[in-house]
């Protein structure tokens, strides 16, 4: 894995602060004034491991009623692989990132992201896609802290007509300054286009995420910034209620020194049937190909997607 000497950049997904520090802020051996991992390591890094056991057992424990959740709508796992699907979900996602910056701590991220999308008229669907960082605790900065990152919200108008299981949507991505500290955010409103294409054919989907966003507004102090996010993805449904997907979030900051952060996330899911709720399971691991020196080596995740089909 490659570290580079230059400022974090707000990872992709798409955007959202918490894995890395703000570009605009001290470098992180300055904010560790030289200090090992903190105190308060244990204490988060058994509640991720108590969430990832209880996660595989619940995965295990589905096991009897994922395939009649596949199977009661053949569709539904490959809408679950669309981003610009007509289906509302809700997917709450925790992240850790693990061996951050010199002095190898950790970061974990708490993330909410609803997508609604809406029928614009009889030809185009408009889909919101929202990323909230409802929690972020950072142990690699003064304090140790902890609160709100800054919310993505970008929108899609896709097409309602799919021409050979080829898929598209172009809108506006906005960030809002929404951190409560600023080691978490920021500190500035952003807005530039995103889009996506992909393709679904058989088994398969595939394609790629695009989206660039550029400061506009915001606290005069703090740094401008321009970010850009590249995201290939794949994912495979075996149609029986399980899918195996990976996908790069390549991000580059123009501004300042400049720099790229280039994870590879590789994970498995699963549908299941909670009751009369349809919950789609994800857990993965993260390898960081390339990040800033004050970036992670590697990280873990675990998503609960709420699904309310049609």
């Amino acid at each position: 894995m490659i570290k580079r000497h230059f400022p974090a950049m707000p990872l992709g997904r798409p955007f959202t602060q918490g894995e890395c520090l703000a570009p605009n802020h001290p470098k992180r051996s300055e904010a560790n004034g030289g200090k090992g991992s903190p105190s308060g390591r244990p204490v988060v890094g058994a509640a991720v491991l108590s969430m990832s056991i209880a996660c595989a057992a619940c995965l295990v424990s589905t096991a009897g009623n994922a395939a009649e959740a596949a199977g009661g709508d053949a569709s539904l796992t490959q809408k679950l692989s669309n981003p610009v699907a007509s289906l509302i979900s809700i997917p709450i996602e925790a992240d850790a990132n693990f061996d951050v910056g010199p002095n190898d701590t950790e970061s974990y991220v708490l993330k909410l992201k609803p997508v609604v999308p809406f029928s614009w008229n009889e030809n185009w669907n408009l889909i919101s896609r929202t990323i909230v960082p409802a929690f972020v605790k950072r142990n690699d900065v003064p304090k140790h802290d902890s609160g709100m990152g800054d919310v993505n919200q970008s929108f899609f108008f896709s097409p309602k007509a799919v021409s050979n299981g080829v898929i598209w949507g172009v809108g506006p991505s906005i960030q809002l300054p929404t951190a409560t500290h600023k080691w978490i955010g920021q500190g500035r409103w952003g807005l530039g286009p995103t889009g996506v294409v992909l393709v679904q054919r058989g088994s398969w989907t595939y394609g790629v995420l695009l989206a660039h966003v550029w400061s506009v507004g915001g606290r005069s102090n703090r740094e401008d910034y321009a970010n850009t996010l590249l995201q290939p993805f794949a994912t495979y449904d075996f149609h029986n209620g399980w899918r195996v997907s990976a996908n790069m979030e390549n991000t580059y900051n123009w501004k300042g020194k400049g720099g790229a952060t280039v994870p590879l996330n590789v994970s498995g899911h699963r549908l299941a049937k909670l009751g009369s709720q349809l919950v789609d399971f994800e857990l993965g691991v993260r390898s960081y190909l390339e990040s800033p020196s004050s970036g992670a080596d590697i990280g873990a995740f675990f998503t609960a997607t709420l699904l309310l089909p049609d």
